[in-house]
């Protein structure tokens, strides 16, 4: 049982530790109550394919729109597994995208339809129980935990026997005793992983409810028990929420390097799993917590890497607020490297904007430049002299860039960053 009281302990940079820390509640990924032992609907598959596969991306608009389709398209066979299974990942993708009070009425839903499916409902306790987390309403989520803990792990397969039941009249019997070999022995082994996987998950989100609480050693016994029971399950997502915790654990404890060093660990499991919409929250966690321990270096590496991500997914504004904030960093640090990446960011960036104003007449996009990125000529000097006046700042220069839009072809600001950032290639 988790106690309702946490223990006393000193509270390093409670402000910072408290913001990095519930950034790190959002480790979310779509588990389902258990995949149906029969033909799919070739409809509802395709959907839930797409949903999964714009999930995974960060697209998560996409991924709720397919959601939809696939919930209507359970509805209508009234398949209850379909159904609960994808109300838990409706609500895991609205949790991504902090709409709790949706994301908590689909819980109730799924749950209802996995009862009806006489599947288990576990999952959708512990991600409610991250939902109340999230919110600081503690009580709440340890009863949540409690209430997950009870639950049946959400796993297909037999009662482990190859050919009879556990109640069965032929156990014990010769034809009982037939070594599992082939595709039975790999049924039996993915059973029990998934098993041991569910058992993890509970010691898992137990010693997030007490990190939280800045009850550390048990917060430790919880994630010790968690990584005993991982050490011989390969599974790269298991290890990315491992490495969350134990940066968590970290961070309650003040230690900020070692926090930012498991969230790169995350970042990396994360890649490996192809789960790419958590990479940027992990790596601007970890930025957070290099700046914390004075590593300046490192977080500016870490933001840059989050803007590129964005940039690769065609968020453009996105990308150049984390540019702005990682280029101080990168000056104050003095690493070229970083200096020069950012730089080749900063030019990709233009060059995106430039490409995007040859066609005026396009309807804009949610993902276009916005007004104060791209502003029209009209608003700003039409005289080309006006191209020599910069600010002195590079930060300045950089941001006039983006500012002026792309008819100014301000390629003086380019080329004085690359100067200062020592390219080696001519942009």
């Amino acid at each position: 049982m988790i106690a309702a009281q946490p223990q006393t302990s000193r509270r390093p940079n409670a402000a910072i530790v408290g913001i990095l820390i519930c950034g790190l509640g959002f480790l979310i990924g779509c588990r389902s109550g258990g995949a149906p032992q029969r033909k799919i609907d070739p409809q509802l598959k395709n959907h839930a394919e797409a949903a999964t596969e714009a999930f995974a991306e960060g697209q998560l608009e996409d991924a709720v729109k397919q959601y939809r389709k696939v919930i209507r398209r359970a509805w209508a066979m009234d398949d209850p597994l379909e159904s609960g299974n994808n109300a838990y990942n409706m609500a895991a993708a609205m949790t991504s995208m902090s709409r709790v009070a949706e994301a908590r009425d689909w819980l109730v839903d799924a749950r209802v339809e996995l009862y009806r499916a006489g599947k288990p409902d576990g999952n959708t306790w512990l991600l409610e129980a991250k939902l109340a987390q999230n919110q600081c309403r503690f009580d709440e989520a340890a009863r949540l935990i409690q209430r997950a803990s009870c639950s049946e792990p959400p796993c297909e397969g037999d009662s482990g026997d190859c050919l009879c039941g556990p109640h069965d009249p032929c156990e014990g019997s010769c034809a009982a005793k037939i070594p599992c070999v082939g595709e039975k022995l790999e049924q039996r082994k993915q059973l029990a992983d998934c098993q041991q996987t569910f058992q993890i998950q509970i010691h898992l989100a137990q010693a997030r409810w007490y990190a939280e609480q800045y009850d550390l050693p048990n917060a430790r016994c919880h994630y010790q028990t968690a990584c005993e029971l991982a050490a011989e399950i390969c599974d790269f997502e298991l290890q990315a929420e491992l490495q969350s915790v134990a940066a968590m654990i970290h961070l309650a404890c003040g230690q900020f390097l070692q926090a930012g060093w498991h969230l790169d660990l995350e970042a990396k499991n994360l890649r490996l799993a192809g789960n790419y919409r958590e990479i940027p929250r992990a790596l601007e966690l970890a930025s957070a917590a290099y700046a914390q321990a004075a590593r300046p270096a490192l977080a500016a590496d870490r933001l840059c890497r989050v803007a590129r991500i964005w940039y690769g997914r065609g968020n453009i504004n996105r990308s150049w607020k984390y540019v702005k904030d990682a280029i101080p960093m990168a000056e104050m640090s003095g690493s070229a490297s970083t200096q020069i990446r950012l730089a080749l960011l900063v030019h990709e960036l233009r060059q995106e904007i430039d490409d995007k104003s040859d066609n005026d007449a396009a309807p804009r996009s949610d993902l276009d430049p916005t007004p104060e990125l791209a502003a029209h000529d009209s608003s700003q000097a039409t005289d080309s002299a006006d191209a020599a006046v910069h600010p002195a700042d590079p930060i300045q220069e950089a941001e006039w860039l983006m500012l002026e839009g792309p008819k100014k072809q301000a390629s003086a600001v380019i080329e004085r960053l690359a100067n200062q950032r020592l390219l080696h290639s001519d942009i």
